[in-house]
């Protein structure tokens, strides 16, 4: 056999084995690192409200509300003064919703930030 076809053989072998063992081991670690990922205790408590299983938040006057989404703990935190000064210019017109999409940025926002806003929400 010439060298050229050696590597080509050798090359559609690597290539196979590469692809049997990525369509059999990655469905499997799927299948099985899934129930670990869903039931760990930062998923669990905040998958159900990001797929839109919680409380629509409603105004609570007729004002439409001012919503600020910060994806992040760290946007939060950077967005924590614009919060406090909107909420506190904006508190007697319209109300001022806030949504998050980590457990810790919810967490915070709670716990330091609640006065801040009028309703929090995971988005």
């Amino acid at each position: 056999m010439n060298p050229t076809a050696d590597r080509q053989v050798r090359e559609r072998a690597a290539l196979a084995l590469y692809l049997g063992l990525m369509h059999t081991l990655l469905p499997a670690g799927a299948v099985l690192g899934a129930p670990v990922w869903v039931w760990s205790e930062k998923r669990r408590r905040t998958l159900l409200p990001r797929l839109g299983f919680q409380a629509l938040p409603s105004p609570p006057g007729a004002a439409r509300p001012l919503w600020v989404h910060a994806l992040s703990l760290g946007e939060l935190l950077s967005a924590s003064a614009l919060l406090r000064e909107l909420h506190r210019r904006l508190a007697s017109h319209r109300p001022l919703f806030l949504s998050v999409s980590t457990l810790a940025a919810h967490q915070v926002a709670e716990r330091d930030l609640a006065d801040a806003w009028d309703r929090l929400f995971y988005f």
